[in-house]
């Protein structure tokens, strides 16, 4: 599901973006990526993650793991966010430089990572 800023609020001041307003995030990532890199490439069994992109464009690729016929393509513009279902093999190509947020409803468990690879 495409996520847009709930609240944009500009004055004197400068700006007020508001990206979330609901959830349970347990983890925040801070991430910047040059272009033509790929990052992702995995599902998670158990964690909801919203990326949010502060700046660039990334072209995403989305496949339900358990209904391979599932499959979605959208383009990731600056100021817009996914949100990611548990299952849902996610790829992001970025085709411009690019810098997002991650929220994750779980927080990475090094002894029991929740990051899985797929294969056809």
């Amino acid at each position: 599901m495409k996520l847009l800023p709930y609240s944009n609020i500009k004055d004197l001041r400068g700006s007020f973006i508001g990206l979330l307003n609901n959830g349970e995030w347990k983890e925040v990532n801070y991430v910047e990526t040059k272009k033509g890199f790929i990052r992702g490439k995995h599902y998670h069994k158990f964690t909801h993650e919203v990326i949010y992109l502060l700046s660039g464009r990334a072209l995403v690729k989305l496949q339900n793991v358990l209904d391979p016929s599932e499959t979605k393509e959208l383009v990731l513009n600056e100021m817009e966010g996914l949100l990611i279902e548990p299952y849902m093999l996610h790829d992001f190509e970025y085709t411009e430089d690019s810098s997002h947020i991650a929220f994750l409803n779980n927080a990475f468990d090094e002894k029991n990572p929740d990051l899985h690879s797929f294969n056809q």
